[in-house]
């Protein structure tokens, strides 16, 4: 049951964007919220952006009205799930030394966890040098927040890169990163390592 169903105060508001589903540049947002809040956050609305893109609603608006909007969404779905299972097979083929990367039944992208900000910091690194973009997972964190102290990962997103490039960026990553024999002495010395760029 969805949760605006079960407020009876009318205070849920459910907020997305099209930049997922369409593409990245299309940058246009919805908003659904109780009739009662529809004046003042239109006039919010109104004063934070003067000219929204126009264009691009009415656009939108026709793509959803014509019927066109739910096939490619089904679409997209089967685009994503491949993928999502060209990246986990490539991972645990390669690089399952690095860190588990958990099974993924939604989303676009997935968070493999390290144990510590050194080993975040010379992976993502290593990984830039090759032209291949990684977002940390503790970038993401409030500075002092409290909760899981493990807070360190690498961010893969697989939504927008084709099968094929995300198995080559794996292969990528392989020569660049420690090896498992790399990683257990690593360990055993107390810090982390990494073969060179590529």
């Amino acid at each position: 049951m969805p949760l605006a169903a079960l407020d009876e105060s009318h205070r849920v508001m459910y907020i997305g964007s099209f930049s997922k589903v369409m593409y990245p540049g299309l940058r246009l947002g919805y908003l659904i919220a109780p009739p009662q809040l529809a004046d003042k956050l239109t006039l919010l609305r109104t004063l934070s952006t003067r000219q929204p893109p126009m264009n691009d609603q009415r656009v939108m608006a026709d793509f959803i009205a014509e019927g066109h909007f739910q096939p490619h969404i089904r679409k997209m779905r089967k685009v994503s799930r491949a993928r999502r299972d060209a990246l986990l097979t490539a991972w645990r083929t390669h690089l399952s030394h690095i860190g588990e990367m958990p099974e993924v039944s939604s989303g676009l992208q997935v968070t493999v966890r390290l144990t510590s900000a050194e080993q975040e910091q010379l992976l993502v690194a290593h990984a830039l040098a090759a032209n291949i973009e990684i977002t940390p997972l503790s970038s993401l964190w409030l500075p002092h927040a409290t909760g899981d102290d493990n807070h360190y990962g690498l961010i893969l997103g697989f939504a927008g890169i084709s099968e094929n490039d995300i198995v080559t960026a794996v292969r990528r990553l392989k020569a660049i990163w420690p090896s498992e024999e790399q990683m257990i002495a690593a360990r055993q010395r107390g810090r982390p390592t990494c073969r060179g760029k590529a």
